[in-house]
């Protein structure tokens, strides 16, 4: 189709609009167009969601989108639009043109366009022959006309952008927007929305006339037959979204994490969650890792979490380095040993020595990703597994999933299907959690599960506080290695704590006594950690004759027991003074601590 003289119709939709251009830091243009959608055609734009389930996200990257807030949704928005006393009207929807594959196992996120043609065709309403129409077609994936003048080198800025319904349009700013739109109208486009939101579009007819402004966003250059080298569209999409998303509102520490792409600790915390889920020998789904909290974050709140990305970018920040501190910027260098790959780290734009952990040209991202995904992503994995009872409780988790699929398969429970929905579906399915649904779940579906936590106060290694520390430690046992390879480590060291009888005695010493270390650490805080990691440093010289007896080389710890004692005595008077006791029951209560205190494992070794 040309722009103005089409003979036959070769796409499905053309929208017509105003066309500009701007920059990503890496100098790569962005095209735009401004132009409408009506009511009839908001199902040609999607959420994230409806392009992925959440069972078939396996890539951190792709949740640069919050879980739909349904509640909100309903109550806020749809409201807004259907009042008739005042005007009711939304800014702009940001979309991106994707290149989509469905590959029968899911859908997959191409990282260029298909290959460019491109023309200069002569404007027939133009006799003067200035006017021209550049046209830009990409397969059959979408083309874009734009009308230009040849003497003034500049666009006219308008412009039309022809694509099928089969192109993926989705919506990076507005989602929330757009679904209340598409649940007025009519135009969802899951069968789930449909069923959630059928009432609300009783009264579609009356928004019939509704024109939608819409921002069109796709990269001109980022195609087949350029370099493959290119940044990838997902990550200049990404890009738009941080600076559009970001920076316009105070956003969660764990939002941060899963926008940030000027840390690399961010990124690497990306990395491991995502090869997590993609590992079908864990057989881990995506809500057994926190990742949508807004405030709450040194401590699992969720039913069946192991971890959160908040603990793991943490301990990456204690070991690599935090980029809030500039002075722990070598960190990262030193601890993953960058030298190595120094060379190919040489930049003439920044030289090595001036790369940090937040500045770093794109060509020494990847190189150091790839670095990091070869030397050190399986063994953080396993790691994370490491985790004390993990595999135990793992075990419980999976009975759960198989349990509730054939129930969903045999037809035995109604209340089954939403069970799974709520357990390891996305966020946006809190909203299936009624009062019933909740007490099949807890009194039937995770009673095992709860009676293994509750015997063994599995609240401890649920806390920001703990996982860090443990992670911290065995790092630091891994520095004391000789040029021994960090995944091959990790892979020794876990065979040594998940001996049966290194477990039995983490429960003797951390479990059965936890009621009484609880005390002596007061609330989780971070301000306890330090008191955490010295009880690890104990915990594993008692355990230094099994873990030598593996591959790993271990060196006893000098502890300060009595210091150790004294700091669980002092926390515990702080925690006393605070009951505003009188002083007779403060001695007392004091005392019987004390006491309680002699049966922990330290007690021996104090003088």
């Amino acid at each position: 189709m040309s722009l103005f003289c089409a003979k036959e119709k070769e796409w499905d939709i053309n929208k017509k609009g105003h066309s500009g251009v701007f920059k990503t830091k890496n100098d790569i243009s962005i095209e735009y167009i401004q132009t409408t959608f009506n009511t009839k055609e908001l199902d040609l734009i999607k959420p994230l969601r409806s392009i992925f389930n959440p069972d078939d996200i396996e890539d951190f990257d792709l949740l640069l989108q919050r879980d739909l807030d349904e509640t909100r949704i309903k109550r806020e928005l749809i409201p807004y639009l259907k009042r008739d006393d005042k005007l009711s009207f939304f800014p702009s929807l940001l979309v991106v043109v994707l290149n989509i594959e469905n590959n029968g196992s899911g859908a997959m996120i191409k990282q260029q366009y298909p290959p460019l043609d491109e023309q200069i065709i002569d404007n027939p309403e133009d006799n003067s022959g200035n006017s021209k129409v550049n046209s830009k077609k990409y397969g059959d994936l979408f083309s874009v006309e734009i009308l230009v003048d040849e003497n003034e080198k500049k666009q006219r800025w308008f412009s039309i952008f022809n694509f099928n319904r089969n192109t993926q349009l989705l919506a990076i700013d507005g989602q929330h927007r757009l679904v209340a739109l598409q649940a007025i109208t009519g135009k969802l486009t899951t069968e789930r929305d449909k069923e959630k939101f059928l009432a609300y579009s009783d009264e579609k007819e009356l928004f019939n006339d509704l024109e939608i402004p819409v921002t069109i966003l796709y990269v001109p250059d980022m195609h087949q037959g350029t370099d493959d080298n290119n940044e990838p569209l997902t990550s200049i999409f990404r890009q738009v979204f941080v600076d559009v998303n970001k920076n316009a509102i105070t956003v969660s520490k764990m939002r941060n994490i899963l926008l940030d792409e000027n840390d690399f600790n961010s990124i690497f915390t990306r990395m491991i969650c995502s090869e997590i889920l993609k590992n079908t020998n864990l057989n881990i789904s995506i809500n057994e890792i926190e990742w949508n909290k807004e405030q709450k974050v040194d401590q699992l709140t969720e039913e069946l979490s192991i971890t959160s990305i908040v603990f793991i970018k943490n301990f990456l920040d204690n070991w690599l380095g935090d980029i809030k501190t500039l002075e722990d910027d070598c960190l990262i260098k030193d601890n993953l040993q960058l030298s190595k790959i120094k060379i190919d780290l040489e930049d003439e734009t920044l030289p090595y020595d001036e790369m940090t952990n937040k500045k770093f040209t794109y060509n020494q991202k990847n190189k150091i990703l790839e670095y990091f995904s070869d030397n050190y992503l399986n063994g953080l994995i396993i790691l994370i597994c490491s985790l004390p009872l993990f595999n135990k409780r793992h075990a419980h988790i999976k009975a759960i999933k198989n349990e509730l699929t054939n129930q969903i398969e045999n037809h035995e429970n109604i209340d089954a299907s939403n069970a799974y929905k709520y357990l390891f579906g996305g966020n946006e399915n809190n909203i299936l959690l009624t009062k019933e649904l909740n007490a099949y779940i807890k009194n039937t579906i995770m009673k095992d599960l709860i009676q293994f936590e509750d015997e063994n106060h599995y609240e401890l290694v649920k806390t920001q506080m703990f996982q860090v520390m443990y992670f911290k430690i065995v790092i630091d046992i891994y520095a004391d290695q000789e040029d021994m390879d960090f995944n091959i480590f990790l892979t020794e060291y876990n065979k040594i704590i998940n001996d049966i009888d290194f477990i039995n005695a983490w429960k003797d010493i951390f479990v059965n006594k936890y009621t009484i270390l609880k005390t002596g650490i007061g609330n989780f805080g971070k301000n306890k950690q330090n008191l955490i990691y010295d009880y690890l440093q104990l915990f594993m010289n008692k355990h230094k004759d099994i873990l030598n007896n593996g591959k790993i080389k271990f060196e006893e710890y000098d502890v300060n027991i009595k210091s150790i004692y004294t700091k669980f005595e002092a926390n515990k008077i702080r925690e006393l003074e605070k009951l505003d006791l009188d002083e007779e029951l403060y001695e007392k209560q004091l005392e019987n601590y004390k006491n309680q205190l002699k049966e922990i494992y330290i007690e021996e070794n104090v003088e």
